[in-house]
């Protein structure tokens, strides 16, 4: 199995908060673990990409990136190209473009409509001129994830959001491009696409509903039982099916400030979450060989669609505290989900390990990347590691790291991970 998620790159701290705050409120369903960052903290990626791999296989091999897409050169843009693809050049992790028709044409001041009208020629140029700028720039990058040796971009919203949409998709098609589209509780008959998935729990059949995830479990039941190897949208072969679902969604806060239905689908507990999971894994079948679940999101926390983990304050999974039933900070049960369903194979994490190695090196195992080491007695060291700038540290892969210590005299580490999880190691000549 392999995971799909959507990660962001649109985030900024201070002092703007985008995508945190709007109108001064905060948008978030819940509280991530690692605060209100941004998007070009290198090694805040870096720790979101540790705990994503953790969970799903540890080199990443088993996840794909899916990364909303506006327009070149904008902030999402550059952060992909200066802090995403670095990192994700140094795991198995692939990812692909997740493309965004309605924001793609407000940021361009084209229209502000929707549907949005493909059979508008700027619009329709705007996709062209876009096309053109992936080829150049992503889509034969090595970690660029491909399907019947095609790139594959995703259109978002191409049964609800657009119109007319047909014939630059059968462009894209055309230049070699597998295009999977987003279907999922909408009505409208898709044009072609090659794969056929959803995006979050929230389809447009159950906006504006507050139910529980066993409620909906037989709603994407029926999903994938009518897109399971359905020969329609006027093609000779069957587009193929992608699973797709999300652990909960709350947009209660998010709704709050722009208005329109609020949106809850919670889990009472792990055990929802991963009964969601072994749903949409049982409908998964091979393509080229792998099969593929999409799970909402790693990080739109306005959505509460997310895998990362959250801060460990207040109720978990339900929040009643307001008298109206709400997602509650989950912590890392999320991944742990994930793990327990589709990666068993995988170690289990059971926190930090400092690891003695041959010739007397330490081997630093599962130690979160902005995880804190305390070095006891580090003048009795010739070489003391600094976990903070990594000197002294060499780096290994799937987020190891090893220190040679030089003529040490009852040093002693002590390592401790976001999660509150700690160990420590003496050590001597």
């Amino acid at each position: 199995m392999r995971v799909v998620a959507q990660h962001n790159l649109w985030f900024e701290g201070r002092p703007r908060f985008r995508n945190y705050r709007l109108q001064g409120k905060s948008m978030l369903a819940v509280v991530p673990r690692l605060g209100l960052k941004s998007s070009d903290n290198r090694q805040m990626l870096r720790q979101e990409m540790q705990w994503l791999h953790r969970y799903t296989g540890r080199d990443g091999g088993q996840f794909n990136y899916s990364l909303e897409w506006i327009s070149p050169y904008h902030l999402i843009d550059r952060n992909l190209n200066e802090i995403f693809l670095p990192e994700i050049e140094q795991t198995r992790a692939r990812w692909h473009i997740f493309y965004d028709p309605v924001l793609a044409v407000r940021n361009r001041g084209l229209s502000h409509a929707i549907p949005v009208d493909f059979s508008k020629s700027k619009i329709a140029q705007m996709f062209r001129s876009d096309l053109d700028y992936m080829w150049s720039r992503y889509f034969n990058l090595n970690s660029y994830w491909h399907l019947r040796d095609k790139p594959v971009l995703y259109f978002w919203a191409v049964a609800s959001a657009v119109k007319n949409v047909g014939q630059v998709l059968s462009e894209a098609q055309q230049q070699g491009v597998y295009v999977l589209g987003e279907v999922f509780g909408s009505p409208n008959h898709p044009p072609p696409v090659d794969g056929l998935t959803g995006f979050v729990a929230s389809t447009p059949e159950l906006q504006g509903l507050q139910v529980d995830v066993p409620t909906v479990l037989p709603i994407f039941r029926n999903y994938y039982e009518q897109h399971d190897g359905v020969a329609a949208f006027d093609r000779e072969s069957r587009p193929d099916l992608i699973p797709a679902m999300s652990c909960q969604y709350d947009d209660t806060n998010f709704r709050s400030i722009i208005g329109g239905p609020q949106t809850r689908i919670l889990a009472n507990d792990r055990n929802d979450v991963e009964d969601f999971l072994r749903l949409a894994g049982s409908f998964a079948k091979k393509i080229d060989g792998q099969k593929y679940v999409w799970i909402g999101t790693t990080n739109n926390w306005a959505e509460g669609s997310t895998l990362l983990p959250t801060a460990d304050d207040g109720p978990r999974f339900l929040d009643s505290s307001s008298g109206l039933a709400k997602i509650g900070n989950y912590g890392y049960e999320h991944l742990k989900a994930v793990r327990n369903v589709f990666f068993q194979s995988t170690r289990e994490y059971t926190g930090p390990s400092l690891q003695r190695q041959a010739g007397g090196s330490v081997k630093f195992v599962d130690c979160d990347v902005l995880g804190k080491l305390r070095v006891k007695n580090k003048a009795k060291v010739d070489n003391p590691p600094n976990w903070m700038t990594k000197a002294n540290l060499k780096e290994l892969k799937d987020f190891e790291w090893r220190w040679q210590p030089e003529n040490p005299r009852g040093v002693q580490l002590r390592f401790k991970n976001l999660d509150g999880l700690q160990t420590t190691l003496e050590v001597n000549e």
